[in-house]
C-alpha cells in the first residue's frame, strides 16, 4: 500500500489534522472545505474513541466553556461508587452556594436521588443539583473541586482548571480549559448510560420528595418548538453567559457513534445555534463508520517444518478494528503493521495460535492492534520429519570433516603399518666380508714332468 507521504500534500495536511483514517470502499469524494461558522471555537470529536479529534478550530486555546464543570459533576457523580438511588436532601447550604437557580425549582427541605441530579444537570442547566451532589458526596465544595481536577489530570487533561461546580464565570475567575480538554471529559461521561441517556431528553420525570415532576431541557436545538430545532441534533449540554461567552456540545441523532459537535462564541447565543447546525451537517457530510480491518481476514504466512500435506499456517485477525473516518480517504492510504516473531516454526501447530500482532494506521494515528491467530493447525508428518532428520545428520559439514579426517587417519594407518611389515629382499655377502678362505672343490691334475 502506498505510503501516506506520497499523497498530495493538501491530503497529508487533511490526515494530520483530523488524525483519522480511511474508508474500505470506495466513497463519494468530498470538498476539502471546513466549515463556514463564526465561533471562534469548534471542535468535532468521536465521544467513542476517548475524544478523538476529527475537526478542530483553535483546539488547542484556552478557553472558557461554562457548562464543563457540571459535566465533570455527573462524571463524578456516576463514577462514586453509591447506589444512584441514594436521596439528597436540599440545603439552604445549598441554595445559597448556587449563583442562578433553574427552572427545576428545588427548595430547602426537597429530596432527590443522586441519578435524578444528574438528569437536573444534563436536561435542565442545573446548578443548585451541582452544588447539592458536590456537598453530599465530598462534605464540602473544596473538596469536590479538588475531586474534578484530579479526575481532570487522570484523563490526560493538560489545560484545565476547575474553581467551581456550577460554572458561574466571574472577571478574575482561573477557571479555563481547551476544547480537546473538553472533548475527553465529554467522552469520558458519555460512557454512562445514566449521563448520555438523559442527556438526549427533551423532558423528563424526577422524583422530589416522593412526587414526580417534569424538568425541560434547555437546549433549543432539540427543543421541537424552538426557531432553533434541528433534526439532526440529539442533545447534551448547553450554556450561555453573555458576560463570558456561549458554549453548546451536541450530537448527531443519525448516528450509532457519539459524534459531538461543540463550539465556543462571543457572538450570542443565535449564532451558536447556527454554528451548532453547521457542524452537525459537516459531521454527517463528512465521516462515516468504516470497518478498518475485518475479523478473521487472511492477513499472513508462517512456514511450518514438517507438516502433513501444508508447508505454512496461514494467520488471520482474530477481531475487527472500526472507526470513523473521513470519506474522502482512499483505501491505499492505510498501512498495516506486521509484528510476527517468527515466520518459521515445526510442527504440530495448533489452531487458534497466536503468533503475532498487526497494527491499523493511518494520518499517523494507530486504530487498533489485533492478535493474528493460526486459521487451520498443522499436523506432523512423521515420516518427513525422521526423513529430513537423515538428510540434515548427513548434510552437516561438521559430519564430514569428521569423517573424512577418519578416512585420512585409516589411510595413513594402514601405510605406514604397510611400510612397517613389507618382506626385505636377501643380498649375497662378500668373502673378503666374511674373512674366510675360498676352498676349492673338485681334481686337479698334475703336470708331467
Amino acid at each position: 500500500m502506498k505510503n501516506l507521504l506520497t499523497r498530495s500534500p493538501i491530503l497529508v495536511l487533511i490526515i494530520l489534522l483530523l488524525s483519522s483514517s480511511l474508508p474500505l470502499n470506495a466513497a463519494e469524494p468530498v470538498q476539502d472545505v471546513p466549515p463556514e461558522i463564526g465561533a471562534e471555537f469548534a471542535v468535532i470529536f468521536n465521544a467513542d474513541d476517548e475524544g478523538e479529534i476529527l475537526y478542530g478550530k483553535n483546539e488547542n486555546l484556552p478557553v472558557y466553556c461554562g457548562f464543563l464543570p457540571r459535566v465533570m459533576t455527573c462524571l463524578l457523580i456516576a463514577e462514586c461508587g453509591r447506589d444512584l438511588n441514594e436521596t439528597v436532601t436540599i440545603t439552604k447550604e445549598i441554595l445559597v452556594n448556587t449563583p442562578q437557580i433553574s427552572n427545576v425549582k428545588l427548595s430547602v427541605g426537597e429530596t432527590v436521588s443522586l441519578k435524578d441530579l444528574i438528569a437536573c444537570i444534563t436536561i435542565a442547566n442545573s446548578q443548585e443539583a451541582a452544588v447539592a451532589a458536590a456537598i453530599h458526596l465530598e462534605g464540602s465544595l473544596a473538596e469536590f473541586v479538588k475531586k474534578m481536577n484530579q479526575k481532570a489530570i487522570a484523563l490526560g487533561c493538560k489545560n484545565t482548571l476547575f474553581t467551581n461546580v456550577t460554572g458561574k464565570h466571574v472577571s478574575n475567575t482561573r477557571q479555563i480549559s481547551t476544547l480537546a480538554d473538553c472533548a475527553k471529559i465529554i467522552s469520558a461521561a458519555l460512557q454512562y448510560p445514566e449521563i448520555a441517556d438523559t442527556a438526549a431528553e427533551r423532558s423528563y420525570k424526577i422524583t422530589v420528595k416522593g412526587k414526580n415532576r417534569t424538568i425541560f431541557t434547555r437546549n433549543m436545538l432539540i427543543e421541537t418548538t424552538s426557531s432553533y430545532y434541528n433534526t439532526a441534533a440529539k442533545g447534551l449540554f448547553i450554556y450561555s453567559e453573555t458576560a463570558s461567552n456561549s458554549s453548546i456540545a451536541t450530537y448527531r441523532k443519525d448516528s450509532d457513534r457519539k459524534i459531538i459537535s461543540m463550539a465556543v462564541t462571543n457572538n450570542g447565543l443565535g449564532e451558536l445555534y447556527e454554528d451548532a447546525g453547521i457542524l452537525l451537517q459537516y459531521s454527517k457530510n463528512r465521516y462515516v463508520m468504516k470497518t478498518l480491518l475485518s475479523e478473521g481476514k487472511a492477513m499472513a504466512e508462517v512456514k511450518v517444518n514438517n507438516g502433513k500435506d501444508v508447508d505454512f499456517a496461514v494467520l488471520v485477525s482474530e477481531s475487527a478494528i472500526n472507526a470513523f473516518v473521513p470519506k474522502i480517504y482512499s483505501e491505499d492510504t492505510v498501512e498495516l503493521l506486521f509484528d510476527i516473531p517468527q515466520t518459521e516454526v515445526d510442527a504440530p501447530v495448533e489452531k487458534g495460535t497466536v503468533m503475532g500482532y498487526v497494527t491499523v494506521r493511518c494520518g499517523g494515528k494507530d486504530y487498533g492492534t489485533v492478535a493474528l491467530k493460526v486459521q487451520a493447525g498443522v499436523e506432523l508428518d512423521y515420516f518427513e520429519l525422521y526423513s529430513s532428520k537423515v538428510v540434515t545428520f548427513f548434510s552437516n559439514p561438521i559430519l564430514w570433516a569428521i569423517l573424512g579426517g577418519l578416512l585420512l587417519l585409516v589411510i595413513g594407518y594402514t601405510f605406514l603399518a604397510y611400510q612397517i611389515n613389507k618382506p626385505r629382499k636377501k643380498r649375497k655377502t662378500p668373502a673378503s666380508e666374511t674373512g674366510g678362505r675360498i676352498r676349492m672343490t673338485g681334481t686337479v691334475e698334475e703336470d708331467d714332468e
